[in-house]
């Protein structure tokens, strides 16, 4: 099957070289891109905080536009240069570490469809749901589990090899490869891992000799040492006041450990757009390059789909290839319009956030609707769909932990769809705020935001399995069904039953038997079960405050801590739930004996039953969010 897109891709590729000899019909005014991005950067650089930034356009082979805006440094002062300052550039590494594999898929050294175990020597991966292959790990579809906890590193000498450490921390499948897009740093980071052991040469070194040096990107390189004098440093805006955010490493360098300049990346794109050379220095064939840049997995009919590293922007039907990054302090995004021959990079120092989108997503479209034209929607509403309440339920982002204490978080990133007596379906995420969804063909719809389309996957029993969500940058962000029990209101409405049995046993049933006992001498089961379900209960309420604020720690950059591994007064409030277990069992075998003997009010063996169940229930809950530490974490 691959050996047919191939074939196909040399064709449509011999197809775009011969049409790259003359000028493209639909080329960019470059001088229009300058004037629009000479307005558009200072006014929302100023607007959302943001200290510098750089943007660089390619048009027709070669580097039309080169601008810096703003400051790389605040104090003290530097300004951002399109030729010298460096930026990270986070997941858009990942862009590199596909042409890196292509250029070994091109040598025939790796096969596309070939089980990546074939190539691993320092460990296998288990496979659980089937053989994964390169083409899964170039289009995150190999079905990875999602593992933040550790895979960062606040200096360089905390970085592991990376054989070493994706062999300790390689994420487990949930799902049978090729069947849905989850996103993977761990994936990508394995494709470094394969490049590294077929090449014989360390990753960064690899990218180096055969990539950052035959395109003459001389100040491009891997963040796994020295911090680079030239780097922007990156920000956070709190308080109405800018705070310097120091650098951090992560251990899955090819997914994103990548720095360069706005020039610099500017000849990588070049490459991209001219069959993979820069003038007579070349890193790809002309057809790996439109291999790579064909589509290769769609999640549902009509929606973006993945290229090899790249994802797909389809508006109008003007297809673009695009990546995006974003790390502490720092955002960076490269997009490819090949029927243009035109691309652009842009990057900037601050995480922003804002209501309307981050800037690169409102660049994009605003870009896309100035110089990119195409067919327009016409508006009209399709026939209504026979039944909209096949499509009500409660989804989660299918890019989360499962196997880990990381699946708390997972709750956050939801959506939930419901639909009225007019059949008018909505979708409501974590900002709460309805958003109608508007047919524009089978199973697809058209949010009222304006920022994108939902399709919904294939039916399973009569009901869609998962939704996929795509926004304006194109990016297919696939949510999947969840049942009833992993609903965020079944487990608030859990969580809150707890706490407030603990708060009754915890506070007032001692004080009650404190009063009884100063009256009734002797120490019987009741009391000290009693005093048992206290203790634990009290426990049991400072884990669920404490253990959250730990895990999460301080979040610097939109980084949170764990993300260094689990923070120490985390570690020790895990303690708890094995202790306050033991407990459990404890006070509910003393409280046996109020049952048998039957020497205390009805009312109060009905409340000790409901303290016992209520502590008996946390036990179950802490399993089920893996808070247990039997479990791997």
């Amino acid at each position: 099957m691959r050996a047919a897109v191939f074939f196909t891709a040399v064709l449509v590729c011999a197809g775009a070289i011969s049409a790259q000899e003359l000028e493209p019909a639909n080329s960019i005014d470059s001088s229009a891109v300058a004037a629009f991005a000479d307005e558009f950067f200072p006014r929302e650089l100023a607007r959302r905080q943001i200290p510098g930034g750089v943007f660089v356009f390619v048009s027709g082979g070669d580097i039309a536009l080169a601008r810096g805006f703003g400051v790389a440094q605040l104090e003290p002062r530097r300004p951002v240069d399109p030729d010298r300052t460096v930026f990270r550039l986070a997941s858009v590494s990942k862009v590199i570490t596909a042409t890196a594999a292509l250029q070994l898929v091109e040598q025939t050294r790796i096969g596309l469809d070939t089980d990546v175990n074939t190539y691993l020597r320092s460990f296998q991966l288990a496979a659980a749901h089937g053989p994964i292959t390169l083409h899964h790990l170039l289009t995150h579809t190999a079905g990875f589990d999602e593992r933040l906890i550790g895979s960062g590193a606040r200096a360089a000498k905390d970085l592991q090899p990376l054989s070493r450490y994706l062999a300790r921390s390689m994420p487990p499948t949930f799902v049978e490869p090729g069947r849905v897009i989850s996103y993977s740093n761990h994936g990508f980071a394995l494709v470094g891992d394969i490049v590294e052991e077929v090449s014989g040469r360390p990753f960064a070194d690899y990218v180096r000799e055969e990539i950052f040096e035959p395109l003459g990107m001389s100040r491009s390189d891997a963040l796994t040492g020295r911090i680079p004098g030239n780097l922007a440093v990156a920000y956070e805006f709190v308080d109405g006041k800018h705070r310097a955010l120091s650098p951090d490493y992560i251990q899955v360098s090819p997914a994103g450990a990548f720095f360069t300049t706005g020039t610099d990346m500017g000849r990588f794109l070049i490459a991209h757009l001219r069959g993979g050379a820069l003038r007579d220095r070349r890193i790809l064939r002309p057809e790996t390059v439109a291999l790579m840049h064909a589509e290769h997995f769609v999640q549902a009919p009509a929606t973006s789909g993945w290229a090899y590293g790249l994802w797909e922007d389809t508006r109008n039907g003007q297809r673009a290839l695009l990546h995006n990054g974003g790390g502490k302090g720092y955002r960076a995004l490269v997009y490819l319009l090949p029927q243009q021959d035109a691309g652009f990079f842009l990057a900037y120092n601050l995480a922003d956030r804002h209501d309307e989108g981050e800037l690169q997503e409102v660049f994009v479209t605003q870009f896309r609707q100035r110089f990119v034209s195409g067919r327009q929607s016409t508006g009209e509403r399709v026939e209504e769909q026979t039944s909209t309440k096949q499509f009500v339920g409660d989804y989660l982002y299918i890019r989360r932990a499962r196997t880990t204490m990381e699946k708390m978080i997972s709750v956050v990133n939801r959506m939930h769809i419901a639909t009225d007596d007019k059949a008018t379906l909505s979708m409501t995420g974590s900002s709460g705020r309805p958003i109608t969804l508007t047919p524009i063909g089978p199973l697809l719809f058209r949010r009222s935001d304006g920022r994108g389309i939902v399709g919904f996957d294939a039916m399973v029993g009569n009901r869609p399995d998962r939704l996929v969500m795509v926004t304006d940058g194109g990016f297919p962000a696939v949510y999947e069904r969840i049942p009833l029990i992993a609903t965020l209101g079944v487990q608030l409405t859990w969580l809150s039953g707890m706490a407030l049995t603990f708060l009754y046993a915890a506070i007032w049933r001692p004080l009650v038997a404190v009063f009884h006992w100063r009256r009734v001498a002797g120490w019987d089961s009741m009391r000290w079960s009693t005093w048992l379900a206290g203790v634990a209960s009290a426990l049991n309420l400072l884990f669920m405050v404490g253990f959250p604020l730990t895990f999460l720690g301080r979040i610097e950059g939109g980084v949170p801590e764990f993300l260094y591994g689990v923070p120490m007064s985390a570690a020790a409030l895990l303690l708890i739930p094995p202790v306050t277990a033991i407990v459990s069992i404890a006070a509910t075998i003393a409280g046996a004996g109020i049952w048998v003997h039957g020497r205390t009010a009805l009312t109060t063996r009905l409340a000790h039953a409901v303290v016992v169940v209520a502590l008996l229930s946390f036990v179950v809950f802490a399993w089920y969010w893996h808070l247990m530490p039997t479990l791997k974490s």
